[in-house]
């Protein structure tokens, strides 16, 4: 049995990167932006709210 997010990493050659704590949703929006700025092309997956 796998994850959702190892299973998806296996069918692609993008890099993920997998952020858990309890202030994910303001951690994954910093990140996204941050990298969006850069020119990095980056998306969302899971619960953001």
């Amino acid at each position: 049995m796998i994850s959702e997010i190892e299973f998806a990493s296996r069918h692609t050659d993008s890099t993920v990167i997998a952020i858990t704590e309890v202030m994910a949703t303001t951690t994954t929006k910093l990140t996204f932006h941050l990298l969006e700025s850069e020119g990095f092309d980056v998306a969302i997956g899971g619960n953001v709210g």
